[in-house]
């Protein structure tokens, strides 16, 4: 048993040692990555791993890459499809390259609405990825989760905007459903619920550091489902952890595990339907994290034991399944709105109810005083890899104020072609 223990948690430190994950309000800031140089498949699978659970991956402090490289990075996501104009300054071909100042860059990009990239493409753009070069006073760019957004949606919102398609402005460009699954991660996922303890053997932990792992940290998701929240220690030193997804990432349990073996959180535990939606918003599929922490060595019965005295017997369903749902728009470059394709009802939408629908969509990114959005403040050389599928984007107004007020601002941005049409994607 010792030694089953021992090889998971080698595994686990070795499948985190590549670099480290810091959660934000939307995908995860990494560091450790030198983008400029890495080039082993191992690192790269990972990233690619990590882009499509997290949506965005925020690389600090990667200094200046140059264009060749840029487009070498883009490569490991797919074939990169360029539509855009060549600036003179542009480093590739590939690279476009916004600013604002009209001698360094395409100016005004961004500020057409709330959007991904490529909508007027028979395939939307599947990843972007963006190289902050020079980095002025002001001037961030806003993201939001489109899964999150819908499932946030009224009943009556949500009904109709999955009767709808979108034109682009762009002439003879394709219609596509507003809401659709995501090509990787909205195939409707049948899952076997089942109880999981993962056991860690940790004999180097000092008393200073098990200090920091308090019942305060503990999560209020399944306070509201009934489940105990005080912690239980064990006689032989054991102490059970009971967490969510949600609240894993970056609280003092997760940090503590994260110094101890490596790991930012481990394996999880499905515990039934009213978890469904904080599922969906962690993208994985278990939902909550149930982690036994040990600083003595202690058998999967005693941690079993420790667990039925202290929670009980869960019984969740047997099955669930889950779709991740995403939407193809851009509200400053379509023409129209059709209702029904494909259907008796097919028509299209009146300029009211395009200006209505449009409005619509606006008011939702800006909800709450924006609550769903996460607005990236630039740093000098950051690189972000973006699922560009999963999370919309606006640049703020500030990017567009004038170089002699802000300082020069300079982005570099590719594209990869999209090999889902939403269309494909979607059962009428």
């Amino acid at each position: 048993m010792l030694t089953t223990n021992l090889r998971l948690f080698r595994s686990l430190s070795r499948m985190a040692s590549f670099y480290k994950l810091t959660p934000l309000k939307i995908g995860c800031e990494v560091q450790g990555v030198d983008l400029r140089t890495e080039n082993r498949p191992e690192v790269i699978a990972q990233i690619k791993k990590d882009v499509t659970e997290h949506r965005i991956l925020v690389f600090k402090d990667q200094g200046i890459i140059s264009g060749d490289r840029h487009v070498e990075i883009s490569r490991w996501f797919g074939e990169l499809e360029s539509t855009f104009y060549k600036h003179p300054r542009s480093p590739h071909p590939d690279v476009f390259r916004v600013s604002n100042d009209a001698s360094e860059g395409c100016t005004g990009v961004g500020r057409t609405g709330w959007h991904i990239d490529g909508s007027f493409q028979s395939a939307p753009f599947s990843y972007s990825l963006y190289h902050m070069v020079s980095v002025p006073k002001r001037g961030a760019t806003a993201f939001a989760p489109l899964t999150e957004l819908i499932e946030g949606l009224s009943p009556e919102r949500r009904a109709e905007w999955k009767r709808l398609w979108m034109m682009s402005d762009r002439r003879s460009g394709p219609l596509h459903p507003l809401i659709y699954p995501h090509p990787h991660t909205g195939k409707k996922r049948h899952i076997n619920i089942i109880i999981i303890i993962i056991i860690i053997i940790i004999t180097t932990i000092t008393s200073s550091h098990q200090d920091k792992v308090n019942t305060s940290t503990w999560c209020p998701n399944l306070r509201r489902q009934s489940i105990a929240t005080e912690g239980y220690k064990g006689r032989r030193g054991a102490t059970l952890y009971p967490v969510c997804g949600a609240c894993a990432k970056g609280s003092p349990i997760a940090c503590s595990l994260s110094s101890a073996v490596g790991v930012m959180h481990l394996t999880v535990v499905v515990t039934g339907s009213s978890t469904v939606k904080s599922m969906k918003r962690n993208r994985v599929e278990q939902r909550v994290l149930i982690v036994c922490t040990y600083w003595k060595s202690v058998s999967i019965k005693a941690c079993q034991r420790h667990f039925k005295a202290q929670f009980g017997t869960l019984k969740p369903p047997a099955t669930s399944s889950v779709q991740y749902l995403v939407m193809c728009f851009h509200t400053g470059m379509v023409s129209g709105y059709v209702w029904d394709k494909g259907t008796k009802r097919e028509r299209y939408a009146t300029d009211d109810e395009f200006n209505r629908i449009n409005q619509d969509i606006e008011d939702e990114f800006k909800k709450d005083g924006g609550k769903i959005q996460y607005v990236h403040q630039w740093s000098e050389g950051e690189f972000i890899i973006s699922d560009n599928l999963a999370v919309g984007h606006e640049a703020t107004p500030e990017t567009q104020l004038p170089r002699s007020k802000v300082g020069l601002r300079v982005l570099h941005r590719t594209t990869i072609k999209g090999t889902h049409p939403p269309d494909s994607l979607r059962s009428h």
